[in-house]
């Protein structure tokens, strides 16, 4: 035969539930405050180049990747445009341009 719950049994396991619930909207809560932080320190106007090639719909290799990052860089010096660095936790870290270099990048293959 089951015991039944009292009225203060009921109560615990409510207040317990309510305190795990109220830890999981803090961390969330802190895991948001940190995207927010990443979106508002990283331009949306910049990309790396395998990301750019994929939002343009073209696929590049190793090979074109590379010459492509070495024209990137000489037009971003030349005209005095700052790059940026993301970092993927697997594959390291990547240089991200401006997108107005990147379209002229793409536009002379």
């Amino acid at each position: 035969m089951e015991k039944q719950l009292t009225i203060e049994d009921i109560m615990i396991v409510s207040l317990q539930s309510l305190k795990e619930i109220k830890l999981k909207l803090a961390q969330q809560d802190e895991a948001i405050k940190t995207l927010a932080s990443k979106i508002e320190t990283s331009s949306a106007d910049y990309f790396t180049i395998a990301g750019y090639a994929s939002i343009r719909g073209t696929k590049v290799d190793i090979s074109q990747v590379n010459r492509l990052e070495l024209k990137a860089m000489r037009l971003s010096q030349d005209y005095g445009i700052m790059t940026g660095k993301v970092t993927d936790m697997d594959l390291g870290d990547f240089n991200t341009y401006h997108l107005d270099i990147l379209d002229e990048v793409f536009d002379d293959r």
